[in-house]
Order: C-alpha cells, then sequence, then structure tokens
C-alpha cells in the first residue's frame, strides 16, 4: 500500500493544540485524522479521531465465491481515542477509551499517525485480541490508597478470548512499617461480567496480607517474608459439579537471600568495576484446589529470570500456585570506573522444585508440573557508546531442548540514524499467541542530508516457520519544525 500524508499543527494557546491530517490511501481514498490536546493545572487531556469515507478497498463480506456480485457496498471507516490523566489534591483519576469501526480496521489502516498514546503504535494493538477501555479515580493518604475502576474492552480479534468486563472494582491497599517489619494490606471486591451468557460470571472478594523483614547491607540482603491470601467467590452459569460459593485461604512462606561481591579489573587495558551477586530464594505457598473456579483476570506469566523471584506463577488471583521450591541465580555487572555508569550485565538462573505444581492452566502445555527442575534463564544487556544489545535465552535441561530465545540489537548514530535489528523463536510447546514462532524484524530511519529534514524509513519483518513477509515498508518521511510529510509504501498480512 502507498500513503501520502499531510499534517498541519494549530497552536490555539498555550494549553490547547490541534492537528489535522491528510492521508491519502491508495485504493482506498482519503482519510481525515484530527488531534486535539487540552491541559490545565489538575489534568491532561487528549482525544484523537479518524474518518475514512466510503473505503474502495474493503469488503465486509466474510466469504466472497466466484459466483458473487463483485460489487460490494463501501463502507465507511473509522477510529476514535481519549485519554485522560487528572490529579487534584489526594485524588487522581485516569481514562482510556479506544473503539474502531471494524475487526479489520488497525490490520488494514494502522493507528493513529501522531498521538502518542498507547493506542497509537498499531502494529502492537493489531495483534491483540481486543482494544481495551478503562478508567479509575483513586484517593491516596501517605500509608493507603483506594481506588474504584471500570474496565471494559472491544474484541478485534478473529479468535475470541476469555475476557471479562470488570463493572466495577473497589481495591483499598496500604503499607506500615512496625520498627524492621515491613507489613502490607489489600482488600479487594469485583464484579466480573462476560458478554457470552454461557460463560461463568460473580463477584470475588479478596484479603491479601505481607509481612516481610529486610536485613540490608553493602555486603548483601536477607529478607524473611509471609503471607496470607482470602479468596472468596459469588458466581453464576458455573458448569456441572462446579461450585457456586467458594472461600480458599493460601498461606505463603519466602526467604530471598543474596551476595554481593565486588573487584577492580581491566579488560583490553580498560578499568573497570565489577559485580559479582549471587542469590537464593526459598518459597513455599500452600495447596489448595482451584481447577473449578474461572480465571476472571488471571494468566500464567512468560517465564524469565526475574519470575524465578516471583511469590506466585500466575498474575491476578484466581489462581495461586502451590510451591516448594529453591531458586539460585547469579548476575555480574560491568561498570565504568570513571562514570558508574553499567557497560555490561549478565544473569543466570534456575529453580528447583521439591514438589509437583498441582495447580496448572489446561489451557497451556508448557513446562512439565511434574520435572524436578525449571529451565535455565539467562539474560545479557550492555550498552556501549551508541550501541546497545539485549539478548535472553531459556534451555530446557530435562528435555534438552531451547524453549524459547531473542536478541534485540538498536545503534543511533551522532546524525540520529537509527537501526533496530531483532529475533526471536518460541518453542511449539511454549507458544502463547498468534506470533509467528521464529520471525526477525529489521527496521531503520536514515536522515538525508546535512539539515536532517528529509529521511529514509523503513521495516521488514519476516516469518522464517512460513516463509514469508509479515510486514514490510519503505518511504520517504521531510520533518521540518511545524509540519512533516511522509509518503510510504507497506505491505503487510491479515
Amino acid at each position: 500500500e502507498m500513503c501520502i500524508r499531510d499534517s498541519y499543527y494549530f497552536n490555539i494557546s498555550p494549553n490547547l493544540d490541534v492537528t489535522y491530517t491528510l492521508r491519502s490511501l491508495w485504493k482506498r481514498g482519503v482519510m481525515h485524522e484530527g488531534e486535539l490536546r487540552y491541559r490545565n493545572s489538575y489534568s491532561e487531556n487528549l482525544f484523537a479521531a479518524t474518518f475514512l469515507p466510503s473505503d474502495k478497498g474493503y469488503d465486509e463480506r466474510k466469504q466472497v465465491t466466484p459466483t458473487t456480485d463483485s460489487d460490494f457496498d463501501k463502507k465507511d471507516r473509522w477510529a476514535t481515542h481519549f485519554s485522560h490523566k487528572g490529579k487534584a489534591g489526594r485524588l487522581s483519576s485516569s481514562i482510556l477509551y479506544a473503539s474502531v469501526s471494524d475487526t479489520d480496521y488497525l490490520d488494514d489502516l494502522g493507528g493513529f499517525t501522531n498521538t502518542n498514546s498507547s493506542f497509537s503504535n498499531a502494529m502492537d494493538y493489531s495483534k491483540e485480541p481486543a482494544l481495551l477501555r478503562k478508567g479509575n479515580v483513586s484517593y491516596r493518604t501517605k500509608s493507603w490508597i483506594s481506588t474504584l475502576e471500570l474496565q471494559s474492552f472491544q474484541e478485534i480479534g478473529q479468535i475470541k478470548r476469555n475476557q471479562y468486563e470488570i463493572l466495577p472494582r473497589l481495591t483499598v491497599a496500604g503499607s506500615k512499617s512496625f520498627g524492621l517489619v515491613k507489613t502490607s494490606a489489600l482488600l479487594q471486591a469485583t464484579l466480573f461480567d462476560n458478554p457470552s451468557d454461557k460463560k461463568p460470571e460473580g463477584s470475588r472478594i479478596v484479603a491479601d496480607i505481607r509481612a516481610d523483614v529486610p536485613f540490608r547491607s553493602s555486603w548483601g540482603h536477607i529478607t524473611p517474608g509471609l503471607r496470607y491470601i482470602h479468596r472468596s467467590y459469588s458466581l453464576d452459569n458455573e458448569s456441572a459439579g462446579a461450585r457456586d460459593n467458594a472461600t480458599i485461604n493460601t498461606a505463603l512462606a519466602s526467604l530471598d537471600m543474596g551476595l554481593t561481591f565486588e573487584r577492580h579489573t581491566s579488560i583490553w587495558n580498560k578499568s573497570f568495576h565489577q559485580t559479582l551477586e549471587p542469590r537464593l530464594y526459598y518459597l513455599y505457598a500452600e495447596e489448595e484446589f482451584q481447577d473449578d473456579l474461572p480465571t476472571f483476570d488471571s494468566l500464567i506469566i512468560t517465564p524469565s529470570f526475574e519470575s524465578l523471584f516471583r511469590q506466585n506463577r500466575y498474575v491476578g488471583y484466581d489462581r495461586i500456585g502451590n510451591a516448594n521450591q529453591i531458586a539460585l541465580g547469579i548476575t555480574t555487572r560491568y561498570l565504568d570506573e570513571t562514570t558508574g555508569a553499567q557497560l555490561l550485565e549478565i544473569s543466570a538462573g534456575q529453580i528447583f522444585f521439591m514438589t509437583d505444581r498441582s495447580v496448572n492452566d489446561s489451557d497451556f502445555l508448557g513446562n512439565n508440573p511434574l520435572d524436578k527442575t525449571s529451565p535455565v534463564f539467562i539474560n545479557l544487556t550492555t550498552r556501549v557508546k551508541r550501541l546497545s544489545l539485549r539478548a535472553s535465552y531459556e534451555r530446557d535441561t530435562e528435555n534438552s531442548s531451547s524453549n524459547r530465545g531473542s536478541i534485540a540489537l538498536r545503534y543511533i548514530s551522532d546524525n540520529q540514524a537509527i537501526f533496530n535489528f531483532s529475533y526471536s523463536m518460541v518453542d511449539d510447546l511454549q507458544q502463547r499467541t498468534l506470533r509467528n514462532r521464529e520471525e526477525t524484524d529489521l527496521s531503520f530511519l536514515w536522515p538525508l542530508g546535512q539539515s536532517n529534514a528529509w529521511s529514509l524509513v523503513g521495516r521488514w519483518n519476516y516469518g522464517w516457520e512460513e516463509g514469508q513477509t509479515i510486514e514490510s515498508l519503505f518511504g520517504v518521511e521531510y520533518n521540518d519544525c511545524c509540519w512533516r510529510t511522509r509518503v510510504v509504501f507497506r505491505r503487510h498480512l491479515k
């Protein structure tokens, strides 16, 4: 696809501006895009909208056969976005709302071209199953915060996910120290609703109490901790044999210990400050039967080096994983002796299980809950002048296989040329999204001339498993202070 874009900026007042953009889309028509930003002493607000009248390239019919009439009704297509952040004294508020005319909008037309918001990155959003809509109001004091929130969504994926609306949720959380003992507590009541009449829904009440005693020194740290989680459910539309009402109490205990060793070293006649940081984390969590309860907002996390030291392998409160395990990790860092900047960090770690994991996600095959060890996780991060590199690798030692790996390289030159390259791979049994198992992504912005007003832009995203280009983009951009023009050719898979 070819796109020609021309933007006009209007600075109406110091706290109000408007941007209007015309986008000429090849074989589709002319799209109008507007963005309004308003700021005052207690809030920041942004509204953006697009409108493409009578899209000449969009056929909303689900199936077209040789006998189907070649003519189709041209459909108006649009997108809207509103975001708000506010703060007045102890009160704060936020709103995020997004809506599109049809499920193919982001794949075909992308997101907003100027809006600096979580909705503006269409390449990420087009792979999500839904657009999130949420709002909250919070009241904060020195030691506690209360929040009332609402959350809904618009499905934009072909595969319907198990998503719940929060209508509403009230959370009260706080923390207080008693000498060396750090305590925190959370009380939360949520009403979950599902658009489908066949899905379970209802209310959940959570009380989460925690106490830790951190001892920290220059040589390391020791932090014993206790935690108690109470959950109470009142459910509708449950399947036969499942509980309509349930109360679950789970106790957890942890011990986090780490040491820090330091030394001065040199590589290629350059002096560095090196650290070696071994860490041991013991975790015990009671085993409680939860398989018949719905997963309103819980997901098993993608394992990583950081997840070795978590108290729960799930996010949310619907699943608390049982555990009796020890995690061992080690990290080394190289710091510039003059500036103290971190130049290199390498971490590796693994969990050793002393009991089987009986609380599991039946929709995810993942790692065997009977394994005695977790995969080995290795992370590497380095930054040298204008070049940065991040890499991660997960090795299943039980089956001698590679679960996942990634590498990301970024370079920024003196004249602000940007080059990005990334590679990622995921084993079949570890795949949790619709992304390719193995893909590369290459993108760049290359200024032309001394003024840097003209630039070449490009991207090539390739899926190696299918052997095809996921997205390619190439064009030229002119950016001079108050206006910008870009001509881009783009091809992508739907």
